[in-house]
């Protein structure tokens, strides 16, 4: 069985800037370097009582070899991971 962690290729430090913020109902957090740069969004609506559902939306813009990467890998790789992102996070919230 192959461990995900020990192949996960080594991510270089990038920049980040908290866009429109409304804690804790929403916020944007957006790259503003690399080649490839993420726009994250989350949504924090009420349900009932104690419960709100969370929505989260990615993208991600190429810059110079980045607009080559985007299309071919990186939006597939996300797909791919956010499933088992989603998952971690709702164990996380619901373990309190």
């Amino acid at each position: 069985m192959r461990d995900d962690t020990a192949h996960r290729r080594r991510q270089p430090p990038s920049t980040s800037e908290l866009v429109p913020i409304d804690p804790p109902r929403s916020w944007r957090v957006r790259g503003t370097d690399g080649p490839v740069r993420a726009a994250v969004e989350v949504l924090v609506e009420p349900v009932a009582g104690s419960r709100s559902r969370l929505t989260i939306s990615v993208d991600f813009t190429g810059h110079g070899i980045g607009k080559i990467l985007v299309p071919l890998m990186v939006r597939r790789e996300a797909r791919k991971e956010m499933p088992g992102n989603m998952a971690a996070l709702k164990q996380k919230i619901e373990a309190g």
